[in-house]
């Protein structure tokens, strides 16, 4: 008897979005589906996340620990890039 053991992939996508009313949203989707949103109010001085790299390390632990032994990948959408480039140069870690 032969076995195929198929390769599954998960991956996390993280960006921005903006609701009806002009709030901004980070949402982050797994293989296409949502799986957390936060407003980015949240994210800053006195938020919950001190930074957006903060907020996209602790989902990406979350995210690990989730597929745990599968084969993952992150894509960060370009704009949220921008922002974690920018938090790098002034000195935030992940």
């Amino acid at each position: 008897m032969f076995y195929i053991e198929s390769e599954k992939k998960m991956n996390l996508t993280i960006m921005y979005d903006t609701n009806d009313y002009g709030e901004k949203y980070v949402q982050v989707y797994n293989t296409g589906e949502l799986v957390s949103q936060v407003n980015v109010s949240m994210i800053g001085k006195g938020g919950i996340y001190p930074s957006i790299t903060n907020f996209i390390s602790q989902q990406r632990t979350i995210f690990l620990q989730q597929s745990e032994g599968l084969s993952s990948r992150i894509f960060i959408e370009e704009a949220i890039q921008v922002d974690v480039d920018r938090e790098k140069a002034n000195g935030h870690s992940c």
